[in-house]
């Protein structure tokens, strides 16, 4: 089951990987409809159907393997079932082996107790034959001195009968024993039947806990089946959510690619660094173990020394508890000999001792040969002794021996096998990195391609807007001078050019986001080569680390290996040097006892003469006070070897006490060396130990901080990219708004070629171009809004951080680039004005009206810009607010936008226009926004005007709901919904001349409105990302919003000016920055703006 969850998890992951790879492509898809949003919707469906295709294979995908998992399922509960199968049938078997062998035993146990209890009859009836014979060998040894030799035939047959008590004793031991033993064999058996019961127990136990686990399994299964569900349509429903988020890959992926390479730099350095610092850790580590090694070694010397010695005190031991036992039969014997001396005497005083006094040479002679056997025993013995001692340090060293050949073999093989593995690595290594400096160079070489092309589109550029100045310039000498004709040519020349222009920049952004693929997909090869090579990097350490590793304690093992060679020779040298001591020791010892043998046996000699001398003297009837005198004398001379045999005895018995006594000095010193030396070597291991983690804090610290380091490099790049792509922006809006200048003056030329001509279709056709232009403006300022919300986002994420002093150089560019925008309104306003002093000398009528309203829409929009530049300062100068406070940025953040909305505003609006004019629009146009917004009825009250209004604009809406169809499926399409909205609205007037040209725009507006709506909702799900900074902008502009709304709600009461219907989405959600402005909304509210402004 393991098993199959983890496939299970792989399956998710890779599923994942590929999610992910499809979310990028559908990014990158999409961008390029956005960019390429006026060429044909072919591509766009193409895409779709592939997307699509590809979403019902990874379907597909997801069905195989649930279908896997599902045989997968069905498999492991068969073989769960066969285990069990197994299980019962195996424990059937054992349960019968364990009945069988019980019978046996039982059997064998019986038959035993039989032959037990014959014995012990047996011996039984031995025993009491003994102790009836006991008796009678009592009788006969009192009266042996009485009877002659021929009267000791009944001791063989004693004799006999001990031999058989024994053997019926030894026998009945045996028996025993046996018994004993099969009682423990029954003992054992149960014990092991008990193990079985309770593993088979165990295994139930175990059985049920396994079907238990494959239930839950299969629940989980089952939930994790659900899950993968769920996700996937989560994960394909956070698609299209997902989408902003990858916005910025493609200008990343370039970063990525720099920061990759001072990466590789900074790790190579890095990573010599490191090598180095491993590489003299490595030595010290090596040369820790080999001390460490070596006390090892010299600890196991010692303890084999210590067993040697231990041994040897075993055997001296042993022997002196023989020569105790010797001693004390030969004490034995002595008194037995006293006692048959004491005898003899009593003998001699008889009259019949001259009959008995064979009888004692015998006895000396077999106590002689008693000693000489004890002797040859215990001599016999000891060579055994040492010839099993030497045996054994014989075999360890062998063994030794053998062990270190073989390691030593072993070491030697691996090492090849390494040295080998070394040269392929580092022949691969070497093709890597000459691949690698091929493609650096490839990569380079193309980079260098890309900056030469922008900069020659730069070039171009520059060109284009010296020229276009120009032409402006010319236009505006012309305006006065020349006639409509040549400012009709002069237009025309300046809008193929505009058009020529356009479709080159559209080329060169095709091209640059070509390239950008491009290096996109050379980026991540060379990430995926960089990660093969960091990988190869990590496995030829660990190699390197594993061989260095290998290789010291290989050595160590061999220096150690030959340290107990020598040691072991040194000892075998020592060995054989005391057993050669011990030999002498021995051969001296025996030469005495032989010497000592030697004058008890001529003493004996003696002895028997003086004897036979004295039964011939009493024979020749001599005294026999002479005798005992003699006899005294030859006592007195026994005692006297005795004596001094008794004390050569002691003597040596004191020299042996001596020599154990050094030897325990000597084991209690060695004890006494090895515990220092073990608490110096403890010492050296911890002060080590200290400096080793002493080391690595020195290394993670070091890290760190190169970590850090890192980061702050990586922040300060890409703040100043940033800051370069803002100040690119912002002169790509200036050269906007120059183009916006030099379209109001071919307005104003447009105008008046129209009072010149008075034709409608020339006015028509010049406001058709005036409304595509402010189309082009608000996608622009569009565009500027979403950098703006993407750079309030990095100021929120930075808010922690100082503003360093690049940054503050930045925001004094943008106040710079703020003012010179401001001077261009001027110009602006200036323009409006000159205009309306034309039209004003002019005579008035419909068409000179429907240009004041599009001149007011346009003097609109240009206020609604500076509000957003206004409110983007404002962001920048609460990111200053913010970083000075960091602890309380919510609580000050909060209240410092509530408290002064009034002032910071006052003291932004400072440098931008504050002509009453300019603020009279901004107030109109925000307080129409906040009155539709507030009070809807009151805009279906003046909306519905009749029942044929009414009809007109359900007409209206169905169509401008069937341009909304179309421009969900290709948002590139705008042209024609303007279009469409043109055809009804000339409709509306043939239809209706009626209503008049003030109904006009309020029925174009609703359209676009809806059309606006419609779309903006469509992009909401999209735009999700909130940071904590506009937050609080939305909670000022909310305040400010609510204060205008009661202005408002006062104002209608007297007065209701026209509704203007922003988008209906904005009640859903809260939008996270300011508005952008709505054409419709604009050219709804066109008529009340003159009196608003008024």
């Amino acid at each position: 089951m393991s098993n199959t969850y983890r496939t299970l998890s792989q399956h998710l992951n890779d599923l994942k990987k590929e999610n992910f790879s499809l979310k990028l492509r559908i990014y990158f898809l999409e961008e390029r409809i956005q960019q390429k949003f006026e060429d044909s919707s072919d591509d766009i469906y193409r895409t779709n159907i592939e997307l699509k295709v590809e979403v019902e294979s990874l379907k597909q995908e997801l069905q195989e393997k649930q279908q896997l998992l599902d045989k997968a399922l069905t498999t492991a509960e068969s073989l769960t079932n066969h285990n069990e199968a197994e299980l019962q049938r195996r424990c059937g078997e054992r349960q019968q082996e364990i009945d069988h062998m019980q019978q046996v035993l039982e059997s064998k146990i019986q038959i035993l107790q039989e032959e037990a209890q014959l014995a012990r009859n047996e011996a039984e009836r031995m025993a009491s034959l003994a102790e009836s014979h006991s008796q009678h060998p009592s009788v006969t040894m009192e009266t042996v001195p009485k009877e002659t030799s021929g009267d000791s035939s009944p001791q063989p047959d004693e004799d006999a009968d001990r031999e058989r008590i024994e053997q019926l004793s030894a026998a009945l031991c045996c028996k025993e024993r046996l018994i004993q033993e099969l009682t423990e064999e029954r003992t054992d058996l149960r014990q092991r039947v008990r193990l079985m019961e309770e593993q088979l127990q165990q295994l139930s136990a175990s059985l049920l806990q396994k079907e238990r686990d494959a239930q839950f399994y299969q629940e989980e299964l089952g939930r994790e089946r659900l899950r993968v569900q769920q996700e996937m349509q989560s994960l394909m429903e956070e698609q299209q959510s997902q989408l902003h988020q990858y916005e910025r890959a493609a200008g990343q992926c370039v970063a990525e690619l720099q920061k990759a390479q001072l990466q590789v730099e900074s790790l190579q350095s890095q990573i010599h660094q490191s090598e180095t610092s491993n590489k003299k850790l490595q030595e010290k580590v090596c040369d820790m173990e080999s001390e460490l090694l070596s006390i090892r070694q010299a600890a196991q010397n010692q303890q084999r020394t210590i067993q040697n010695l231990t041994d040897s005190l075993r055997t001296k031991d042993t022997e002196t508890q023989e020569l105790y036992h010797v001693i004390e039969d030969q004490n034995n014997t002595l008194c037995k000999l006293t006692e048959t001396h004491q005898q003899q005497l009593q003998y001699t005083q008889a009259p019949e001792g001259a009959v008995d006094s064979g009888s004692l040479p015998p006895h000396s002679s077999l106590f002689s040969c008693q000693l000489e056997l004890e002797a040859s025993h215990r001599n016999h013995r000891l060579t055994q002794r040492r010839l099993e001692d030497l045996t054994r340090s014989r075999d360890r060293l062998q063994a030794d021996l053998q062990d270190s050949q073989q390691h030593r073999e072993t070491t030697h093989k691996h090492n090849q096998d390494l040295r080998e593995m070394l040269e392929q690595l580092r022949s691969e290594l070497q093709v890597k990195a000459c691949a690698l400096r091929d493609r650096e160079a490839a990569t380079r070489s193309e980079i260098t391609d890309r900056d030469e092309t922008i900069a020659q589109l730069q070039q171009s550029l520059r060109r284009k807007d010296t020229l276009l100045q120009e032409y402006s310039e010319l236009l505006n000498r012309s305006s006065d001078s020349s006639g409509a004709s040549e400012r009709d040519a002069l237009l025309h020349a300046l809008r193929s050019r505009i058009r020529d222009r356009d479709a080159a920049l559209e080329r060169s952004i095709d091209e640059k986001f070509h390239c950008l693929e491009e290096k996109d997909d050379e980026v991540r090869r060379l990430q995926l080569v960089l990660r093969e090579k960091d990988r190869d990097l990590e496995r030829l350490r660990c190699v390197l680390n594993n061989t260095n590793d290998t290789i010291t304690g290989l050595d160590a093992l061999v220096r150690s290996k030959e340290l107990e060679l020598e040691r072991t020779l040194e000892t075998c040298r020592k060995l054989e040097w005391m057993k050669q001591q011990s030999d002498e020791k021995h051969t001296l010892a025996v030469r005495e006892r032989d010497g000592v043998i030697q004058r008890l046996q001529t003493a004996l000699h003696t002895h028997s003469k003086e004897t036979e001398e004295l039964r011939s003297v009493l024979l020749g009837k001599v005294s026999a006070a002479d005798v005992l005198q003699e006899l005294q004398a030859h006592l007195s001379m026994k005692e006297r070897l005795f004596q001094e045999v008794m004390s050569d005895r002691s003597r040596q018995l004191q020299e042996h006490h001596k020599q154990l006594s050094e030897l325990l000095d000597t084991i209690s010193t060695r004890d006494q060396d090895m515990k220092d030396y073990g608490e110096r070597l403890g010492r050296v291991i911890s002060e080590r130990s200290g400096q080793l983690q002493e080391l690595r804090r020195q290394l993670t610290s070091r890290e760190q901080e190169l970590q850090d380091v890192n980061r702050e490099r990586e922040r300060d790049v890409s703040a100043a990219r940033e800051l370069q792509r803002l100040q690119n922006l912002l002169k790509e809006k200036d050269s906007f708004i120059q183009e916006l200048l030099q379209g109001q003056s071919e307005t104003l030329s447009s105008t008046a070629a129209a009072q010149a001509v008075c034709t409608s279709s020339s006015g028509e056709q010049e406001i058709q171009a005036i409304r595509d232009e402010l189309q082009l403006t608000l996608k622009k300022q569009r565009e500027t809004e979403r950098e703006l919300s993407e750079l309030r986002s990095l100021l929120a994420a930075g808010h922690h951080d100082t503003l360093s002093s690049d940054q503050q150089c930045v925001l004094q560019q943008l106040v710079s680039e703020q003012r010179t925008l401001n001077e261009a309104l001027r110009a602006e306003k200036s323009l409006y004005q000159s205009l309306r002093r034309v039209q004003s000398q002019a005579d008035s009528s419909e068409k000179t009206r429907a240009l004041h309203e599009q001149l007011d829409s346009l003097q609109a929009l240009r206020e609604q810009l500076e509000e957003t530049l206004a409110r983007s300062r404002e962001t920048a100068l609460a990111v200053d607010r913010a970083t000075l406070v960091q602890a309380d940025y919510g609580e000050s953040s909060s209240d410092e936008d509530e408290e002064d909305p009034d002032s910071s505003s006052s003291e932004e609006f400072t440098d931008s226009i504050e002509d009453d004019d300019i603020k009279l629009t901004a107030q109109s146009l925000t307080s129409t926004q906040k009155a539709e917004e507030y009070d809807r009825p009151v805009m279906s009250q003046n909306a519905s005007e009749g029942r044929r209004c009414d009809e007109a604009e359900q007409r209206n809406r169905d169509k401008c709901e069937m341009v909304e169809v179309t421009v969900q499926a290709d948002d590139s399409s705008l042209a024609h919904v303007r279009n469409t909205l043109h055809e009804e609205r000339e409709a509306l007037n043939r239809r209706q001349p009626g209503l008049g040209v003030d109904e006009e725009p309020s029925v174009r507006s609703r359209g676009l409105e809806k059309h606006e709506t419609d779309r903006r909702n469509s992009h909401e799900p999209q735009k999700v990302y909130r940071t904590f900074l506009e937050e609080e902008e939305e909670e000022e502009y909310d305040d400010e919003d609510g204060e205008e709304g009661e202005d408002v709600r006062a104002a209608k009461g007297k007065r209701g000016p026209p509704c203007v219907k922003l988008r209906e989405g904005r009640w859903k959600r809260r939008c996270t920055r300011p508005h952008s402005l709505d054409l419709g909304a604009l050219l709804s509210h066109t008529p009340a703006a003159p009196h608003t402004a008024q």
